[in-house]
């Protein structure tokens, strides 16, 4: 009767810790499903670990991956336009400077 007391216990236990991970982590999950970058993250993963000891840390880490906008890396165009682009591109190809595969993808990405 006291193992099965003491297995109990244990799983009780157990059954804590599990939680207290998930929601220690919790800030962490948010941030990487955001899609913070790397520095975002670091900073939200440093007050979540340090809120493990000062609980106010653990909410400031928290806030932050609800907070913080995700930084959107935009593709750099040139100032050309598409039409010139697309002039530059059929002249390498007229030129043999380019095959035609590489014609027809780079007039793909072009495009879309």
């Amino acid at each position: 009767m006291e193992f099965v007391m003491a297995i109990g216990v244990l799983l009780f236990w157990l059954a804590i810790l599990a939680l207290a991970l998930c929601v220690i982590w919790l800030p962490i999950t948010i941030s990487k499903k955001r899609g913070l970058d790397s520095e975002q993250k670091t900073g939200v993963a440093c007050c979540t670990i340090l809120g493990i000891f000062f609980f106010p840390l653990w909410i400031v880490g928290i806030v932050l991956a609800c907070v913080l906008k995700p930084k959107v890396v935009e593709d750099k165009k040139d100032d050309d336009t598409d039409l010139e682009r697309l002039e530059k591109l059929h002249t390498l190809y007229k030129n043999k400077v380019i095959t035609k595969a590489e014609y027809d993808k780079q007039r793909k990405k072009i495009m879309a």
